[in-house]
C-alpha cells in the first residue's frame, strides 16, 4: 500500500488524490478480508509459504523500480508526456524531445522490470 500511495501522488488535484487513495485502501482491505475468509490464515499467503517467501525475497528488488517509475513519470509529465523518436526524427529533435524520449524509454524499462519481477504474483 505504501507503493500505491506513491503512485497516487502523481494525481495533482488534492481532493481527487485523497479520494483515489482512500478507494484503493478500502478495496485492498475489503479484498484482503474476503481472501482471508476464503483461504484462512491470519495474514495473506499464510497458507502458501513458498509464494509468501518468494514475494518477500523479490520485493527489495521490485519495489525500488516502482519508486523509480513514479519519479520518471513525474519528470516525463513535467516535460509534456511520452515521446517516441524514430531514426528519421532523431536528428531534428530538440534537446527537450531527446530527454522526453529517454524518459519514455526508461519508463518502459521499469514496466518490463516490474512485470518480470512480479511474474505470477502481479
Amino acid at each position: 500500500m505504501h507503493i500505491a500511495q506513491h503512485y497516487t501522488s502523481l494525481v495533482d488535484d488534492a481532493i481527487l488524490r485523497e479520494r483515489l487513495s482512500l478507494a484503493i485502501l478500502e478495496e485492498y482491505e475489503r479484498t484482503r478480508d474476503i481472501l482471508l475468509k476464503i483461504v484462512g490464515g491470519k495474514a495473506l499467503l499464510d497458507t502458501t509459504p513458498v509464494l509468501q517467501r518468494s514475494i518477500r525475497l523479490r520485493n527489495p528488488y521490485v519495489d525500488p523500480l516502482s519508486y523509480f517509475q513514479v519519479m520518471l513519470l513525474r519528470k516525463l509529465r513535467a516535460l509534456g508526456g511520452p515521446l517516441f523518436l524514430d531514426e528519421s526524427n532523431l536528428q531534428s529533435a530538440s534537446e527537450d524531445e531527446h530527454e522526453r524520449a529517454r524518459l519514455t524509454y526508461a519508463v518502459l524499462l521499469t514496466i518490463n522490470g516490474i512485470a518480470a519481477g512480479l511474474r505470477n504474483t502481479g
